[in-house]
Formats: structure tokens, sequence, C-alpha cells
């Protein structure tokens, strides 16, 4: 068995799953749990309130987004090593402006079928009128 040098890291989870989820992850072996100092966390509370604020507010809006989007098979992750890169990261997605792109071309599209029926219909009652 290869052992590999371990690294703290932090686990922002809810905490109606945090035993659940702690639990299974001890279980497999994938981490060891130690207590948190509180002297040695160089992160404030009100930074993680922040920080959790502001990711909660991405995953809203990209979960609205993406269903209001057709859904796509091409799934891509951006991986990054802390909250800071995660969070530029995030601010450089410029997803609005394409929702709002697309959302007007699938309206010109509908506007375009919408006319196409249209004329459809006037065709087949021109046929119908020379037949008679």
């Amino acid at each position: 068995m290869i052992s590999e040098r371990m690294q703290k890291v932090l686990i922002i989870i809810p905490k109606s799953s945090s035993a659940h989820v702690l639990s299974n992850l001890h279980e497999l072996g994938a981490m060891q749990i130690d207590e948190l100092d509180p002297n040695k966390f160089n992160v404030s509370i009100s930074e993680l309130n922040e920080n959790y604020k502001r990711i909660s507010e991405y995953a809203q809006r990209f979960r609205s987004l993406e269903k209001q989007l057709l859904q796509s098979s091409e799934h891509s992750k951006i991986p990054f090593n802390n909250m800071d890169e995660l969070i530029n990261m995030a601010n450089k997605i410029d997803i609005d402006s394409h929702v709002v792109l697309i959302k007007k071309q699938i309206e010109k599209i509908h506007a375009e079928v919408k006319q196409i029926n249209y004329n459809i219909s006037i065709l087949e009652k021109i046929h119908q009128f020379q037949e008679t």
C-alpha cells in the first residue's frame, strides 16, 4: 500500500449531513479527524461566513442559469487550490450575457417556427382551395 503525505483540509458541509459525511470518510480511511485548535486556525469565522455566503450565491445563480439552458452532455471541471482561487474563477465566468444571448436566439427561433407554421397553413388552404 502506497502511503501519501497527509494534508490538512477544511470541509464545508451542512451541519445536517456532517456526521454522515465525516463518518463515511473516516470509515473509508480517507481521513484522520483531529480536533480543531482555534488558535492555529488562520481563517476567522466571519471570513468563513462571508466565503460561504459568496459561494452559496454563486451556486444558486449557476443552478438557476443551468435550469434555463438546454441540457448539454459536456461538463468540464475547473480545478482550484483554495477559496480565493475558486471565487476568482467564479467571477471570471460570464454566463449571464451568454444566457441572455441564448434566450434571445431561442425566442427568434420560436418566432421563425411560428411564421413557418403560419405559412404552411396558408399553403395548405391554397392547395385545398385549388383542389375544389
